[in-house]
């Protein structure tokens, strides 16, 4: 389904977790995972064989799938209850239902470029016609056209948000660093109002801040198995082969045994990893090019 550091750094994490769990006494059921799949569906507008062919795409097949599944729901155990509070339920309400804005953006590489893009601008072009030629932001093909967006969605960076509450109608912005790109933007001065009252949308809104802080609590802890996680290569010949994370605690590491290479990792029984050469047009990272079976 997928080689290279991306499936490497799946097994240490999957390893680590169960050593976390194992700790902690906790145990993962069919009803955990099987939740964690229908989350993956049921938080989108598609349907379920859309989704799978999208992941398919990414590399996420069915084995993938299955052990994308347990990590979350490990991580979500690990996690464990969140309280929630108003404030940050209405702050799920604005991004969601509350008011968006319009809004045209130009993206390029360099603030020279940017500076050039809108004195083009305030010379006459028209916005949308500098951006199909400048862009590089997919929304280029749509003249910087994007979505109507909320002041609130943490998504966009603070920069663009706070540029364009401060935008009059067509007025052009200053160009925006945001870290490693520079953006221009305008706004019509359309404002999208809310059409689901907050005490319509309440249980949904609880729902989704949950789950957002949720996942952000679960990146931290996977964060920090993975950056403690040390890593060892106990068989020479896999040096060629396997680039993965800084070494810490938790011991894992790569030997030889009847032939295969195998991942081990302190306090948990072997797995077996067949280790060959991709094919040239399967390698994902040119740097490690695993396959792994």
């Amino acid at each position: 389904e997928l080689g290279g550091n991306e499936i490497i750094e799946d097994i240490i994490l999957e390893h680590a977790l169960k050593v976390e769990l194992r700790k902690k006494g906790i145990t993962i059921e069919v009803a955990d995972t099987q939740y964690e799949e229908n989350l993956l569906v049921s938080l989108t507008e598609i349907d379920a064989a859309t989704v799978e062919t999208i992941l398919f795409t990414k590399g996420i097949g069915p084995i993938r799938k299955s052990k994308l599944a347990w990590r979350n729901a490990a991580l979500r155990k690990l996690v464990g209850p969140i309280d929630m509070s108003d404030k940050e339920i209405q702050r799920m309400y604005t991004v969601v239902h509350g008011p968006k804005y319009s809004i045209q953006l130009l993206v390029v590489t360099t603030l020279q470029e940017a500076t050039n893009a809108k004195e083009r601008i305030q010379n006459g072009e028209f916005f949308a016609t500098v951006a199909l030629e400048l862009s590089i932001d997919p929304s280029a093909i749509h003249g910087g056209i994007v979505d109507p967006i909320s002041l609130a969605d943490p998504a966009w960076p603070a920069p663009i948000r706070e540029t364009l509450s401060r935008l009059q109608p067509n007025e052009v912005s200053v160009p925006i660093f945001t870290g490693n790109r520079w953006v221009i933007v305008t706004t019509d001065g359309t404002i999208f109002q809310p059409s689901v009252s907050y005490s319509e949308a309440k249980v949904e809104m609880r729902r989704l801040a949950l789950l957002s802080q949720e996942r952000f609590k679960m990146a931290q802890i996977a964060n920090s198995l993975l950056e403690n996680a040390e890593v060892k290569i106990l068989t020479s010949s896999c040096n060629d082969y396997v680039r993965i994370v800084k070494p810490r605690n938790n011991a894992i590491g790569i030997r030889t045994i009847e032939g295969r290479k195998t991942l081990t990792m302190a306090g948990m029984p072997a797995i077996g990893i067949n280790i060959t050469t991709m094919p040239p047009n399967k390698i994902v990272n040119p740097i490690a090019p695993l396959f792994i079976a």
